[in-house]
């Protein structure tokens, strides 16, 4: 089976930290920078408990054949239920190690 893309990006690869490609995230003191303001959190908040929002989630989730119906439903039952746990196999030798900070 031939491959249909070359292994790394075409070009000068990655010099490490001071690569000007490297993304540092916004300056300091941007608008975006940082958590988003107590004030916004809580009007989201506001927003989510506001009988309106509450009806505008009943209605989507009682009708199975809306476009947000499956993502609405898998992220109220994440955050009610709690995400169901993910089953591991290892096969082999394992080898666990666990380390103490003190």
């Amino acid at each position: 089976m031939k491959k249909t893309v070359r292994k790394t990006a075409p070009g000068i690869p990655f010099r490490g930290k001071k690569d000007p490609r490297n993304g540092h995230g916004p300056k300091k003191g941007a608008p975006n920078a940082g958590r988003p303001p107590e004030e916004y959190l809580t009007w989201l908040r506001g927003v989510i408990e506001s009988p309106e929002c509450r009806r505008a989630v009943q209605a989507t989730l009682s009708d199975s054949n809306h476009p947000a119906f499956a993502k609405l439903y898998a992220a109220c039952s994440d955050r009610s239920y709690g995400k169901p746990l993910q089953e591991v196999q290892a096969s082999g030798d394992v080898t666990i190690r666990v380390v103490y900070d003190q």
